[in-house]
C-alpha cells in the first residue's frame, strides 16, 4: 500500500534539490579530476601527481572519486520520502556511502601522510582531523543505524 504524500515530504524534496543543485558542480569537477590521473596534462602540470608514487596517486584521484560518489549519493539518505517508501533503498545506498566515505578518509589521509598539503604542517594537520573525524562518524553512523 503506497504512502500518501505529506506536506512535509514537498518541503523535504525541495531542500535536498536545493542541495542537489548546489553539489552537482563539486561532484563533477572531483569526478572528472580522479577520472583524469592518465592524462598527459594533469600528470605534467599537476602538483598532486607524483611519477616515482603510483599508492599516493591512487589514493588522491580515488579519494577524488569516491567523494564525488558520495556528494551524488548522500542527498538520496536525506529524502523522507526514500526512508519510507524504499527503506532497503535507503539502507543500501547508506552503506554505499559509509563504505565510500572510508575510502575516501583513508585515500585522503594516506596522501597527506606520504606527500603533505600545499598548506604544510598546520594544514596537513588540519585536514587530517578531519579525516579522522570522517572515520569516527562512519562508524557512529552504521552503529547507530542498526
Amino acid at each position: 500500500m503506497a504512502r500518501a504524500l505529506k506536506k512535509g515530504d514537498v518541503g523535504n524534496a525541495l531542500w535536498v534539490a536545493a542541495l542537489v543543485v548546489m553539489s552537482v558542480p563539486f561532484a563533477l569537477y572531483a569526478f572528472e579530476r580522479g577520472l583524469a590521473v592518465g592524462s598527459f596534462d594533469e600528470q605534467t602540470t599537476s602538483r598532486l601527481f607524483h611519477d616515482a608514487a603510483p599508492v599516493s596517486n591512487l589514493a588522491i584521484y580515488g579519494h577524488m572519486i569516491a567523494g564525488a560518489v558520495i556528494t551524488a549519493l548522500a542527498p538520496l539518505q536525506l529524502l523522507s520520502a526514500v526512508r519510507a517508501r524504499w527503506p532497503a533503498v535507503h539502507r543500501l545506498s547508506g552503506y554505499l556511502v559509509a563504505a565510500t566515505a572510508v575510502f575516501t578518509a583513508f585515500g585522503g589521509l594516506y596522501y597527506i601522510l606520504v606527500q603533505g598539503t600545499i598548506g604544510g604542517w598546520i594544514m596537513d594537520e588540519g585536514f587530517g582531523f578531519y579525516g579522522a573525524l570522517m572515520l569516527l562518524t562512519v562508524v557512529r553512523t552504521v552503529q547507530l543505524a542498526r
